[in-house]
């Protein structure tokens, strides 16, 4: 199950490079819980499709573009799944384009999303994955 789990999160990144969020919306259950860090733009919790799509606008009116380039995809002794990747943005108003880290903790049940974290600092990631075990 997992080599699955990991390839329908490979199908997502690569639908929300497609299509953006409408790209990402079948891969995610209908009660998703999406976690934004507080270091982020539009932090906090958003639940569901009308969650998702949510956040996305309000994200979307600070930064224009969001790419991910994914390093690594791999299953956690718990199961979740832990994608470590590059985000490259740029900024809606200023045109400034950064690349910056990313991780991604993800809880899947029956092939599709149902938990998804967000952490714009890959330690900090990588430490909440050690609790857990």
């Amino acid at each position: 199950m997992s080599r699955e789990n990991i390839e329908i999160v490979r199908e997502a990144y690569a639908a929300w490079e497609r299509d953006g969020i409408d790209g990402v919306i079948p891969f995610v259950d209908a009660e998703v819980q999406f976690r934004n860090p507080p270091d982020a733009p539009e932090a906090g919790v958003y639940f569901g499709h009308d969650g998702i799509r949510d956040w996305f606008a309000k994200s979307n009116e600070v930064i224009g573009e969001v790419h991910f380039d994914v390093d690594r995809i791999e299953e956690l002794p718990d199961r979740r799944l832990l994608a470590i990747l590059r985000g490259r943005v740029k900024g809606r108003g200023s045109g400034i384009e950064m690349e910056v880290p990313f991780a991604h903790v993800i809880e899947m049940q029956a092939g599709k999303v149902t938990a998804f974290t967000m952490y714009t600092n890959i330690d900090d990631a990588l430490e909440d994955v050690r609790l857990a075990e």
